[in-house]
């Protein structure tokens, strides 16, 4: 919303392969570590990022009041272990458009 960094975004960044895998290995590690893994902003509030957020373990979401119902009926309606299931396939996908698109067909069009 920085209209000074505006030109930065693309609305496939967050499912850029190589950002998810990162995610996923400081997760994991932090895991084996006991410590907690949170995330805030525009990804943590995402509706196609939530489950595979919660795939890869993550404990705390942060987000927008507005983005709250629609996250609290997702988490509400998927099945962790059916994630975790996704991860590997999803972090081993190419482009972040086979991602988005992966993400769609299979986890988000039957929680909508």
């Amino acid at each position: 919303m920085n209209q000074k960094i505006s030109n930065l975004y693309n609305q496939y960044n967050q499912y850029n392969p190589a950002l998810l895998r990162l995610l996923k290995i400081i997760i994991d590690n932090a895991h084996k570590e006991g410590i907690w893994v949170g995330m805030c902003g525009e990804v943590a509030g995402d509706p196609n990022m939530i489950p595979i957020l919660i795939g890869m373990g993550l404990n705390e979401f942060s987000m927008s009041a507005s983005c709250i119902p629609k996250a609290r009926y997702i988490i509400n309606s998927i099945n962790k272990e059916e994630m975790e299931r996704y991860i590997d396939t999803i972090t081993n996908l190419s482009t972040a458009e086979e991602i988005k698109k992966f993400i769609q067909e299979k986890i988000t069009n039957k929680i909508n």
